[in-house]
C-alpha cells in the first residue's frame, strides 16, 4: 500500500515520465529534487536537493543529495553522491557539537555555542555522460567532468577532468578515453544536448574508430 501511494504521489508530480516505467515506486525523491524528463529512478534510491539531467539513469539503492548530474549519465548501484557532510580538521574537535549549533546533531543533544566560519557542505556538480560504478562515494563539493569514468568502489575527494578513467585506491587518473583534440571536439559538440535519435556526428565517429585502429595491438 505504501509503495502504491508513493508510486500514485510520484505519477502526479512527474506525470510526462511515464509513472513506473520510469520512476520506482520505492524510489524516496523530495521535493527539492529537480528532474528533466526523461530519467530513470530505480529501487530505493534517494534524490534530496539535487538536479538530474534528461536521460540519465539511477540503478538501485542510489543517494544524491546536494548534487547536479549532467544528462547520459550512468550511475550504478548504491552510489552515494554529495550529502556528506564537512568536519573541521584544523579545530580542536570535529564534533559538530563544538562549532555548529544549528546542526541537527546539535539541536538534538546541545551544543557549546561556538559558531566556526567553515562550510559544512557543498554542492557536487557531475557531468554529461559521466559513468560512475557501483558503490563509489562522490564527495561534497567535487566537480567530476563530462565523460569521465568512476570504477567501482572508488572514493573520490578531489575534482575529476573531463574524459579521465578514475579508480583505485588511493584513486587516481590512470588514463584518458581519448586523444586531447578527441576530447576537445567532444566538448566542444555538447552532443548531449540532443535527442538520442539525434546524435549523429560521423566526424567524431571517425575520429574515435581512427583512435581505436591506432591504438590496436596489430595494427
Amino acid at each position: 500500500m505504501k509503495e502504491w501511494f508513493s508510486c500514485l504521489r510520484n505519477k502526479r508530480r512527474f506525470g510526462e515520465f511515464g509513472g513506473a516505467r520510469y520512476l520506482d515506486p520505492s524510489a524516496k525523491i523530495a521535493r527539492s529534487a529537480e528532474l528533466e524528463s526523461p530519467v530513470c529512478i530505480g529501487k530505493a534510491s534517494t534524490v534530496k536537493q539535487a538536479r538530474i539531467g534528461r536521460y540519465s539513469y539511477l540503478s538501485y539503492e542510489v543517494r544524491i543529495h546536494d548534487a547536479t548530474v549532467g544528462r547520459y549519465c550512468s550511475i550504478a548501484p548504491q552510489v552515494v553522491i554529495g550529502g556528506l557532510g564537512r568536519h573541521p580538521t584544523d579545530h580542536f574537535s570535529t564534533s559538530p557539537i563544538t562549532y555548529s549549533p544549528d546542526h541537527g546533531i546539535s539541536r538534538r543533544m546541545g551544543h557549546s555555542g561556538t559558531k566556526l566560519d567553515f562550510v559544512e557542505t557543498a554542492t557536487t556538480h557531475i557531468g554529461h555522460d559521466v559513468w560512475i560504478g557501483t558503490r563509489a562515494i562522490i564527495a561534497d563539493g567535487v566537480s567530476v567532468g563530462h565523460g569521465a569514468i568512476i570504477g567501482a568502489n572508488t572514493v573520490v575527494t578531489k575534482d575529476v577532468p573531463p574524459y579521465a578513467v578514475y579508480y583505485g585506491s588511493p584513486p587516481s587518473c590512470h588514463r584518458f578515453r581519448f586523444a586531447p583534440e578527441i576530447i576537445e571536439k567532444l566538448l566542444a559538440s555538447e552532443w548531449w544536448n540532443t535527442k538520442p535519435e539525434e546524435i549523429d556526428d560521423p566526424a567524431l565517429l571517425s575520429l574515435i574508430n581512427r583512435q581505436a585502429h591506432n591504438d590496436s595491438p596489430t595494427s
